[in-house]
């Protein structure tokens, strides 16, 4: 079985949501940020990783307690593809074999999917695969160690939607993939 590193995707600026932090909101009595941390937990992941914007706060500091380590992006206004981007840095210094890259903002994620996706990577490690439901197609998604360099020179918002055209998927209810950015999507 070839070793995963997750990278959850926290460094967002939330301009949509205003001036609050949207990873800090409490959904269901837990902040935004940690519903997929502790999503990820029961993989039993060699290394858990979060791009962040900092290392000091709430979310840095509830990843760490959760077992992560943090990467900053220092320049996380330069869109997802740049955090992206050190997350698979990161992974590759570590050596791992593929990345599990889920966003920090989608709550609703399961372990069931997420334990689904590792699957069909370890029945084809060399193959991407995505998450797909109704229109949706995107992350979690797993990218092979041979990815990395692509990877690695993403920047802006679209992140890795080139390198997913061709994945396989993983189907699941496409309200799993909502993600959260608008104070009212916490109601």
């Amino acid at each position: 079985m070839i070793e995963i590193a997750a990278v959850v995707l926290a460094a967002g600026n939330s301009r949509r949501f205003g001036r609050a932090d949207k990873l800090e909101q409490k959904l269901g009595g837990e902040p935004l940020a940690f519903h997929i941390a502790d999503t990820l937990k029961p993989l039993g992941l060699r290394w858990r990783i979060a791009v962040c914007r900092g290392v000091g706060g709430r979310v840095p500091e509830g990843f760490v307690q959760r077992g992560f380590e943090i990467v900053v992006n220092p320049d996380a206004g330069r869109g997802l593809g740049s955090s992206l981007a050190l997350g698979a840095a990161r992974a590759r210094g570590l050596g791992a074999g593929g990345v599990l890259v889920a966003l920090a903002d989608m709550p609703l994620i399961t372990v069931d999917h997420l334990r689904r996706l590792v699957a069909r990577f370890d029945d084809d490690p060399a193959s991407a695969v995505a998450s797909a439901g109704g229109s949706y197609r995107g992350p979690p998604a797993l990218f092979p160690a041979r990815l990395f360099g692509a990877l690695g020179t993403l920047t802006g918002d679209s992140g890795a939607r080139p390198l997913l055209a061709g994945a396989a998927t993983v189907e699941a209810d496409e309200a799993q993939f909502r993600d959260f950015d608008l104070p009212a999507d916490f109601t």
